[in-house]
């Protein structure tokens, strides 16, 4: 058995007026950006600092 660690995450990314879009992540809300390459990047960092806590 190997030493890898593997992390699930419930993403939900909803569009939520005028090209603004929410981030959940577990249930919880993360984040709201403008375009959908900005809530990528936010959900980007999100994922790589969940990573780095461990």
């Amino acid at each position: 058995m190997s030493n890898e660690t593997i992390k699930k995450f419930n993403i939900v990314i909803k569009l939520r007026g005028d090209n603004v879009y929410d981030l959940y992540i577990d249930g919880k809300w993360i984040a709201s950006r403008g375009g959908y390459d900005g809530i990528l990047s936010e959900l980007q960092t999100e994922i790589k600092n969940s990573l780095i806590g461990d």
